[in-house]
């Protein structure tokens, strides 16, 4: 048994979990898939979020100047 916790430290990692210790060794247990996978998802979240962000501030700002311009052209008049 001490063998075992010697040679594969990820069991010692899970020892204080509730996770079943034979899981963890085979697969890496149920909670980091579900920790990457949550991990993933947030990430590629805030990539979109902060990607549409950029795209309606540069849409508006297009406009504004576009606005700006034709006033500027009525103004020279």
């Amino acid at each position: 048994m001490f063998n075992a916790y010697r040679i594969m430290p990820k069991i010692v990692y899970y020892k204080d979990t509730n996770i079943d210790r034979r899981e963890s060794i085979g697969r890496k247990g149920v909670r980091y898939w579900i920790v990457l996978l949550l991990r993933i998802f947030f990430f590629s979240l805030i990539v979109v979020i902060s990607y549409t962000v950029g795209l309606v501030v540069s849409i508006i700002v297009y406009i504004f100047l576009f606005i700006y311009r034709i006033l500027m052209i009525l103004m020279l008049r």
